[in-house]
């Protein structure tokens, strides 16, 4: 019973203790923080006097995070584009003018530099995330010879091509450069040359009233392959240009190279198969 007591009053004279260490713990940092409050009054009457602005600094602006990836096989990404009836007439000032079409445009950058490059054409990028179009489109104001669409390529191309052509503007080229290689097996299917795809290309740039033609590019091995395949297997087309040994062309024959293809050749690719280029250029047989 003794000891009961006393182990009691020892655990009453602790908690006692470690209330008054709270209390003081407590008074010092009201105390610093009333000298704080202080000497930032101090601080802030000083700059008035001095003449400083002491509005509080402005909000930093949130940026929309921007997705790589979509599923073009989604609902959402499969419905048809909604376009004014007479878009392909007005979205461009000179429609007459030799028409390039950039497949999976991503931010727009090749086509704006090579609008800015040549005047004398005009250039169309497709790309299925609205988020990046409208960057795109934003950095393409001031130019009357570039244009972006949000659709999916795989869904709305052989119209878009289509309505081109009835409002006389006149296919130069197609791109796909750099598509997303969906490297896995079974993501596989979302990859955007189709067969069906490869075929809606056919028809529009052997149906052109200008030499047209077909070009595709990728830093994956596996991907440049079946885009040159899925061309070939294009009874009308043929390839074009100068090959290496191993049957890709040597020299891209575009003026302008994309952001992806430049970082590639300067060796910062990290998802390539090598520090090199796949490209093939088809033309009408």
């Amino acid at each position: 019973m003794i000891y009961k007591r006393r182990l009691m009053l020892l655990l009453a004279a602790a908690a006692r203790r470690a209330a008054c260490l709270q209390q003081a713990r407590a008074a010092r940092c009201s105390r610093r923080l009333a000298a704080a409050a202080v000497d930032d009054a101090q601080l802030e009457a000083f700059r008035a006097a001095a003449g400083f602005q002491v509005d509080a600094p402005p909000k930093r602006k949130r940026v929309k995070r921007l997705r790589h990836h979509r599923n073009p096989l989604s609902a959402a990404a499969t419905q048809p584009a909604e376009l004014a009836e007479d878009w392909a007439r007005t979205i461009f000032d000179d429609r007459t003018q030799p028409l390039t079409v950039d497949v999976g445009c991503a931010l727009g950058g090749w086509c704006v530099e090579s609008a800015i490059n040549d005047a004398s054409r005009n250039f169309l990028g497709l790309e299925l995330r609205p988020e990046a179009v409208a960057r795109a489109q934003q950095s393409a104001q001031s130019l009357s010879n570039c244009a972006f669409l949000q659709c999916n390529a795989n869904v709305d191309l052989g119209r878009l091509l289509g309505d081109l052509a009835n409002a006389g503007a006149p296919l130069e080229r197609i791109c796909i450069q750099f598509p997303d290689p969906h490297f896995k097996k079974k993501h596989r299917k979302r990859r955007v040359c189709t067969p069906e795809l490869a075929a809606t290309i056919s028809s529009a740039v052997c149906a052109s009233p200008v030499s047209a033609s077909v070009y595709v590019a990728s830093d994956v091995l596996d991907v440049a392959e079946e885009m040159r395949e899925r061309f070939a297997a294009c009874d009308e087309l043929r390839l074009e240009g100068d090959y290496d040994a191993e049957g890709w062309l040597c020299a891209s024959p575009l003026q302008v190279q994309t952001e992806r293809e430049r970082a590639v050749l300067a060796g910062l690719g990290s998802t390539s198969t090598a520090d090199c280029v796949y490209r093939a250029l088809f033309v009408p047989a």
